[in-house]
């Protein structure tokens, strides 16, 4: 064996040492000891390779997402035109399930990795995956001639709800029943005239309502004022104190890089007061993941539950709410769909079940089904992930003030496949011209 393939040879185990235990471990908790004993190799070959753990797992993530690319784009290619993006949700599905610990490297843990990396950011790289996809599609439409019927849905959003759902359903120890081979049919829920489309561009609606200009970054959330009371009630904020700042410095540094020390300095509390509420800072972000999820579902169960209107006024307000407190508390939100991940794969399942637990708004739209036919798990939990996919994507770039303007879209991705396209629309337009 030359040196050259030697050398070959200990690149791809040491890459396929960071996919398996990315996998497994989650990227934060993966170290270059892990790593090298996984490979097999001592630490000064891994360095020959890699000068630390970010360029393994970028490096990683780009054998990945390149060979991902080119099987959706030559799924799509294959395909006829008007099924192209069928036919990607397929490929995702099939290299997934062919290749679980790789799929979550190059989707999920990316975005955690993002949080983490100066200079580097795996999250563009899986933008820029998502982009290639839907180039491939737009591509195949162009070529394949105008179709008389489209997915009336924005296919960026169908992407990325797709792989988000794919992550989803290979943590779950009981996934949706019809399973992930199911999936192309959630498109049949959206299908409307071409000529009628008004849903496919995700800026088409944003003009509609007011935004105001997006910030730089999550305001930090500071609910405390600098005493505190005596007795039982100041343990009690100081916990809370705790809490939010958790929250805070998840989001500023990145769970990995910020210690005890740091989250009681942002509380403005001891270390010893701190160890009197939590074991240590992965117990502080459970209990952390807790509080902001309580809130969150507080503000939108209190606008759809509390009234007594039909269930479209009561999914619209719901979303408005949910809004109006991501507004409110930037830092919380960004922490709830960014940051709360930090932990790895088997605490994901904790806020993959929040994802999940947004289905109870749903309950009430299977009334509304023309055919009476209730609408398969597996559409209703893409739905969920198209909702918080959406949401995330603009709080991730920063640009959650513009999230008012895509509360008609919201809502006519939740309502469309209960209410039918068409009053789902008329829905819609109705909200608008009263607002």
């Amino acid at each position: 064996m030359t040196d050259t393939s030697t050398r070959s040879t200990q690149r791809e185990l040491t890459l396929q040492a960071m996919i398996r235990l990315a996998a497994s471990e989650g990227y934060t908790h993966t170290t270059v000891s892990q790593i090298t004993h996984g490979a097999g190799i001592p630490r000064t070959i891994f360095y020959e390779h890699f000068s630390d753990k970010e360029a393994c797992f970028l490096a990683a993530h780009e054998q990945i997402s390149r060979r991902l690319i080119a099987e959706v784009e030559q799924a799509v290619a294959d395909a006829d035109s008007s099924q192209a993006l069928a036919t990607s949700i397929t490929a995702l599905v099939a290299f997934a399930t062919r290749e679980p610990e790789a799929f979550q490297l190059v989707t999920h843990e990316a975005l955690i990795a993002g949080d983490l990396m100066a200079g580097a950011h795996p999250r563009e790289a899986r933008d820029r995956m998502i982009d290639r996809f839907e180039h491939a599609i737009e591509q195949a439409r162009r070529g394949g001639g105008q179709s008389p019927e489209v997915a009336d849905i924005p296919v960026r959003l169908v992407l990325g709800a797709t792989i988000r759902l794919i992550g989803i359903c290979m943590r779950q120890e009981t996934p949706a029943e019809p399973g992930l081979d199911a999936l192309p049919q959630w498109l049949d829920f959206y299908i409307a005239a071409a000529d009628q489309a008004r849903w496919q561009s995700l800026s088409s609606e944003i003009s509609m309502l007011s935004a105001i200009d997006p910030a730089d970054g999550p305001a930090r959330t500071r609910p405390w004022r600098s005493g505190l009371p005596e007795g039982a009630n100041a343990k009690a904020l100081q916990r809370e104190r705790i809490l939010y700042a958790t929250a805070d410095a998840v989001c500023e540094r990145g769970y990995a890089a910020i210690g005890v020390s740091d989250i009681a300095a942002s509380a403005g509390v001891s270390r010893e007061a701190f160890y009197n509420h939590f074991k240590d800072k992965s117990d502080a972000l459970l209990h952390t993941q807790r509080l902001v999820f309580e809130q969150m579902i507080a503000a939108s169960a209190g606008a759809f539950f509390t009234v007594s209107t039909p269930w479209p006024e009561r999914v619209w307000d719901a979303i408005s709410a949910t809004v109006a407190w991501i507004l409110e508390q930037p830092t919380l939100a960004h922490f709830e769909f960014i940051g709360g991940y930090a932990l790895g794969p088997a605490d994901a399942k904790k806020l993959d079940q929040n994802i999940l637990g947004f289905l109870v708004f749903l309950e009430g739209g299977e009334a509304y089904r023309p055919d009476a036919v209730k609408t398969p798990q597996i559409v209703r939990e893409a739905i969920a992930c198209a909702v918080v996919e959406l949401v995330g994507q603009y709080i991730r770039h920063y640009r959650s003030a513009e999230l008012p303007g895509l509360v008609p879209l919201l809502s006519y991705v939740v309502l469309a496949p209960f209410l039918g396209v068409e009053a789902a629309n008329a829905f819609i337009d109705g909200k608008l011209e009263r607002s």
